[in-house]
């Protein structure tokens, strides 16, 4: 499973290379880290959108956004 920052996706592939599925055109601006949890729920984080997004199977069941301010 990879983020794809320059087209603003995640694409899950095979162990062969093959990919099985992708998602997120549209949703994401900058993704830049992606994470399995122990239930299977998908977490991708967004630097340019300063989100954090929890998917399941494809759908989205939940959006957690914070803003970033940097330290002066």
């Amino acid at each position: 499973m990879i983020t794809d920052a320059q087209n603003k996706r995640v694409e899950i592939f095979t162990v062969t290379g093959n990919s099985l599925t992708r998602w997120g055109l549209g949703k994401f601006y900058g993704p830049c880290g992606v994470a399995v949890c122990p239930n299977g729920n998908i977490i991708v984080t967004d630097i340019a959108e300063h989100a954090v997004s929890i998917f399941q199977v494809n759908d989205l069941i939940c959006q957690a956004e914070q803003s970033y301010l940097p330290s002066s």
